[in-house]
């Protein structure tokens, strides 16, 4: 069974970043924001929103796709306006949206988004300063 800290390119990974990339991009070309953000904050801050939402998906997906560990830098850029922009929408949804099966089901999904970034950029920061101790202790540097 391969080890799966290493294995980071995992399918569900990839797909649900590149969905969130996808429905980002699609909310920021056709203007059609969710009406819980709009109603919540205003229309320019949910073209705010949606642009770091679509950015932090974008730049998670390229560092999951990216070789170690400038990749790690790169997904961990990502994740971080991505679990906050999801974590947003997960209280505008909460808030303002009607209540229903529905609702429930896309709450569960960002928040899903949102506690699973928030992990994966704990996850970078720990692997980053490991790797660059470990840089400084192969150069004999302290």
């Amino acid at each position: 069974m391969p080890d799966r800290r290493r294995v980071e390119r995992t399918p569900d990974t990839v797909s649900l970043l590149a969905a969130t990339a996808g429905a980002g991009v699609v909310v920021l070309v056709t203007g059609t924001h969710p009406p819980s953000i709009v109603e919540s904050t205003g229309y320019a801050s949910a073209v705010w929103w949606a642009c770091v939402f679509t950015a932090g998906a974008v730049l998670s997906l390229a560092g999951v796709l990216w070789r170690a560990p400038l990749g790690w830098v790169i997904e961990l850029t990502g994740r971080m306006p991505l679990a906050a922009a999801a974590a947003g929408y997960v209280i505008a949804l909460g808030t303002f949206a009607r209540s229903g099966v529905g609702a429930a089901v896309a709450i569960a999904c960002v928040a899903a988004i949102a506690v699973g970034s928030t992990w994966r950029a704990c996850q970078l920061a720990v692997r980053i300063v490991r790797y660059r101790d470990a840089l400084h202790d192969l150069g004999g540097r302290r």
